[in-house]
């Protein structure tokens, strides 16, 4: 396989984040609207925890900055940043090239969003046909988007499913120098966290290091952040200890 097609393993650390922040936007939605979420409104919260994802990164980012020499950080820009995988499995994929389809008018009329979304229920890889396979491939990074003909039919698709669904979210970096601080981590993080959860996220400390089984998981996505930072041995009981020295400090302010 040529290098420039390889599929990289995702980092288990950071799948673990992504489903916890989709769990607390999930529950979220659901106690505002005190009953279950409904299929259509699935995308949006997807894109929710996404942007959150997002806030994070860019945040320890900025602090990170805010703390390292300006040499340091000039050679930082020059280094890539991870390649995180696949954003979605192919199945969904294909789901989501067969909306952006009806929606453009490719197959026949234009859906609007919802016929588009209820028509497209159940469609498989499998059941595409050529044209929106290339797309689901280029979705995936498996393909290029056509060169010097961007409305080529499966590039407009896949450019249209991009545009909608993969808001840009920072990979995570190769940590090459010291890491910030584990209170720094939890000052910027714990308010996008809050603010996706609709409440301050619960605290404790956790029995288990499972992350994707840890309660709460609001918890479970600090301390993947953390890890992501510090690596997977990161001192569980000094983000609890940080945690509770951020809230007093945010009740002595208040």
């Amino acid at each position: 396989m040529s290098a420039k097609f390889a599929v990289f393993a995702p980092n288990p650390i950071l799948e673990a984040l992504k489903a916890r922040l989709r769990e607390m936007a999930l529950e979220a939605r659901a106690s505002r609207n005190q009953a279950s979420v409904a299929d259509d409104e699935v995308r949006s919260l997807d894109k929710e925890a996404r942007i959150a994802q997002a806030e994070i990164f860019l945040a320890i980012r900025d602090e990170r900055q805010n703390r390292r020499p300006d040499r340091y950080e000039r050679q930082l820009e020059l280094r890539e940043w991870e390649v995180a995988g696949e954003p979605f499995d192919v199945d969904f994929a294909a789901r989501l090239v067969r909306i952006a389809s009806l929606k453009c008018g490719r197959r026949s009329r234009r859906y609007s969003e919802e016929k588009a979304i209820e028509a497209s229920s159940g469609i498989k890889f499998q059941d595409l046909p050529a044209i929106e396979r290339r797309a689901v491939e280029i979705v995936l990074g498996r393909r290029r988007v056509a060169k010097n003909n961007r409305m080529e039919p499966a590039s407009r698709i896949a450019n249209q499913v991009r545009r909608e669904w993969l808001t840009p979210v920072p990979p995570v970096r190769r940590n090459k120098g010291r890491p910030i601080s584990i209170s720094s981590i939890v000052r910027v993080a714990v308010p996008i966290l809050d603010q996706l959860a609709g409440k301050p996220i619960a605290s404790g400390i956790p029995t288990s290091r499972d992350l994707l089984s840890m309660k709460p998981a609001g918890m479970a996505a600090l301390f993947a952040i953390v890890q992501l930072e510090f690596g997977e041995r990161s001192p569980f009981e000094s983000v609890y200890e940080a945690l509770l020295e951020f809230r007093r400090e945010q009740t002595a302010r208040s």
